[in-house]
């Protein structure tokens, strides 16, 4: 089973590097929509050089009166916290163009993004470069995603955060705490996609920190329902559920997972697995008449 909740890093992962010493070269009004699409192409394939080359030259005369002037910033400002190495210089940047978009009519998106972002780093890293964190802050501004988003895709990233900076404390109690975080979640918003994203979370929390393998395989029966998180990983999730289903008993789930395995994923190294326990089930149990589905890779 992977851990589905990194799934969760989202938006939050941008990169920038240093100034080599050099002053951003200026440019033209009439030249900002170019350099603006340039350095935004190259975030979003992680040409972190690139996109820095770009944004700086641009974001920091910018007015608010720009139409994109939140989408740089933003994207700006990411970049300067996720700076190679870390740099409490350019995290403090980051931290005030966060503040600044929410103090400003940016739109309600960016806005959110910003608080969850500075909610990240005071759980994470200093904003001043004291090396001191601040959980209890991070998870007040968690907290306030909550209040303004109790449901959708922000309300469920908010709570999964707050939900691990709890869990990261790695103490059964802690860990019970953020499973609590998350199935509030999920009783206020059952079919949002990323429900299912918290339930394989919470299965990966109960299999392999609170070693509950029937809980967890509960939270992934329910995710599979719903659609996996990461549907090109399905084979790894439906192996992993059918190992838990034996190991509890349950022959007749273990048996379904194994004929799903390989009639879905036929090209899937855990298709040749999975007929393998169908042979070795169906000869200790030849009164059951199990479909052995043959691999199909053609």
């Amino acid at each position: 089973m992977s851990r589905s909740f990194h799934l969760f890093a989202f938006a939050l992962v941008m990169s920038l590097l240093t100034l080599f010493g050099c002053a951003p070269s200026k440019v033209n009004d009439d030249q900002i929509e170019v350099v603006a699409d340039e350095g935004l192409a190259a975030l979003r394939i992680f040409d972190f050089t690139s996109a820095y080359k770009s944004l700086s030259r641009i974001q920091p005369e910018l007015p608010q009166t720009n139409p994109r002037w939140e989408e740089i910033t933003f994207a700006y400002a990411i970049s300067c916290w996720h700076a190679t190495p870390p740099d409490p210089e350019k995290t403090k940047i980051a931290v005030d163009l966060f503040r600044e978009i929410l103090n400003s009519d940016a739109n309600d998106g960016y806005k959110t993004l910003s608080t969850m972002a500075l909610a990240r780093i005071k759980e994470v890293s200093s904003s001043d470069g004291d090396g001191v964190t601040d959980l209890e802050q991070a998870r007040a501004l968690y907290e306030s995603v909550q209040k303004e988003h109790p449901t959708g895709k922000a309300g469920y990233q908010a709570s999964l955060r707050l939900a691990q900076s709890y869990v990261q404390l790695l103490t059964p109690e802690s860990i019970q705490q953020g499973l609590v975080i998350i199935a509030a979640q999920i009783e206020k918003d059952p079919v949002d996609p990323w429900a299912a994203v918290a339930y394989q979370y919470s299965g990966d929390l109960y299999a392999y920190y609170l070693n509950d393998i029937s809980t967890a395989l509960d939270c992934y029966l329910k995710a599979d329902e719903i659609g996996m998180a990461n549907a090109s990983r399905a084979d790894v999730y439906l192996w992993g559920m059918s190992m838990w289903a034996a190991q509890l008993s349950k022959d007749a789930l273990a048996v379904k997972l194994w004929q799903r395995i390989i009639n879905d994923h036929p090209r899937s190294i855990y298709g040749t697995m999975a007929r393998d326990h169908l042979k070795d089930y169906a000869s200790s149990h030849p009164d059951e008449a199990v479909e052995i589905p043959v691999i199909k890779t053609w």
